[in-house]
């Protein structure tokens, strides 16, 4: 769907012109900014959210397919209501059962195939689980609809267990080249694009039904509802005029197209030419591998701590939960087992980076991004972003006025810098380093006596 559809230009111009001057124009207008409204940024804005008092989290959550401690009803209710089915809607048309329904099969598809313990109750030698699922969060700052999200079922301290995922339950490099083969996903080959690969065949040309990640597949969005800047058309783009995520954005989407081109689409080397019936061009559009980049760029995790180093992974369910530049929990790896009796296996898990009250949102962090980042990557700025930030480009002057400037140039090369450097400038403070840098290119004779 072309961008101009995804939201009305009336809205959108009056929502960039904001956006363009809060992020990147000069300094003293930069970090003062609220959020742009849903037209041009994505749903999912990972802001810090919660609703207004635990009975109105109670509510959402129960909405949400969640539980709320009601003693006239059975353990299994409550699990079958986390899961969404328990409602009052059950039209199949509605957007949010379909949802509710959608989590429901992710659940059932964790504990089913991947021995997921995500029980309410505990059993032999295993805790409750502390997490449910949110159909739907809420920004505290603008009242916006921020997606889906995981609660804290319980309170929840810090340091405690929130998640383990198989790694065989994981999309990464490893599983496509299970896939398809070692010709066709060889060692060294860049795991985004052996996982673009994977996730368009599962998603399209599988069409959910004999997929292994179905259920998965049903969580995943679409383009629109992320929105993130390289999918965006350029009459949208004039909107960011004078921005540098325009360049960046363009950057993208030229590496985009030139990737796809060569891995796919050539008519010589390409896999659509090379293998029509494993490669079918008629699903390995370039469309959907806008799609898959989208999932990969907003979703995917760089798993550390493995045994053959770190991975790329779309871990389902891990990545429901929403980002807060204020959480300082990580999805990581580990091997799998209690700490005396490792089985040799992998999963992902997460650790509470801090206490959660019961009904509150769990957050992890995507990373030190600015909104710059966040919104050609992620679809979405935040308002309170610590690492929000400008870059200011220094560079020597090519003057023949400066009398040291072949002096300056062989520093600079002795100390092995370039003679452009962009700084990051933030709100509260910039590098040192840049006062330095501009201190030697400002430098005459007369300071070197």
């Amino acid at each position: 769907m072309p961008t101009s559809t995804m939201f009305p230009t009336s809205s959108a111009s009056a929502s960039v012109v904001f956006l363009t001057s809060c992020i990147f124009f000069p300094l003293p207008i930069v970090f003062g900014f609220s959020i742009p409204p849903p037209s041009l940024v994505s749903s999912r804005s990972h802001v810090s959210s919660r609703l207004y008092s635990d009975s109105e989290w109670a509510k959402e959550l129960e909405k949400a397919g969640g539980f709320t401690e009601d003693l006239t009803r059975g353990s299994f209710e409550r699990e079958m209501k986390m899961k969404g089915l328990f409602d009052r809607s059950s039209d199949p048309n509605d957007p949010a059962v379909r949802k509710r329904s959608a989590n429901a099969a992710l659940l059932s598809w964790l504990e089913e195939e991947g021995e997921v313990y995500l029980s309410e109750l505990s059993d032999w030698a295993t805790a409750p689980h502390p997490l449910a699922v949110s159909t739907e969060t809420v920004d505290e700052t603008t009242n916006e609809s921020t997606g889906r999200g995981l609660l804290a079922r319980r309170r929840v301290n810090e340091g405690d267990e929130l998640l383990t995922i198989p790694m065989r339950m994981c999309m990464t490099i490893g599983a496509a080249r299970r896939v398809f083969g070692g010709e066709i996903v060889p060692e060294g080959m860049n795991e985004y694009l052996a996982i673009a690969l994977l996730m368009i065949r599962e998603n399209f040309v599988l069409k959910n039904t004999k997929s292994e990640w179905a259920a998965y597949m049903g969580v995943l969005p679409a383009v629109k509802e992320v929105n993130p800047t390289f999918t965006w058309t350029d009459e949208d783009l004039t909107f960011l005029e004078g921005s540098p995520v325009v360049a960046a954005t363009k950057s993208m989407q030229a590496k985009l197209r030139r990737e796809y081109d060569t891995l796919l689409g050539d008519q010589n080397t390409g896999l659509i030419h090379r293998y029509p019936n494993m490669f079918p061009e008629e699903h390995y559009t370039f469309d959907n591998w806008i799609w898959a980049f989208t999932m990969l760029f907003s979703r995917a995790i760089r798993l550390r701590n493995l045994k053959e180093g770190e991975a790329l992974a779309m871990v389902p369910y891990a990545d429901l939960i929403n980002h807060s530049p204020f959480s300082g929990a990580y999805v990581d790896g580990r091997e799998s087992g209690s700490w005396l009796f490792k089985d040799g296996q992998e999963e992902v898990i997460l650790y509470a980076d801090r206490g959660y009250r019961k009904m509150e949102q769990v957050y992890i962090s995507y990373g030190p991004k600015s909104n710059a980042d966040l919104l050609l990557l992620y679809g979405f700025a935040l308002e309170r972003n610590p690492f929000n930030s400008v870059d200011v480009t220094v560079s020597i002057a090519t003057t023949l006025n400066d009398l040291l400037l072949v002096e300056k140039r062989e520093y600079l090369k002795k100390v092995g810098r370039e003679q452009t450097v962009d700084f990051p400038c933030y709100a509260d403070r910039y590098p040192t380093e840049m006062l330095e840098y501009l201190r030697l290119m400002q430098m005459t004779p007369e300071d070197t006596r």
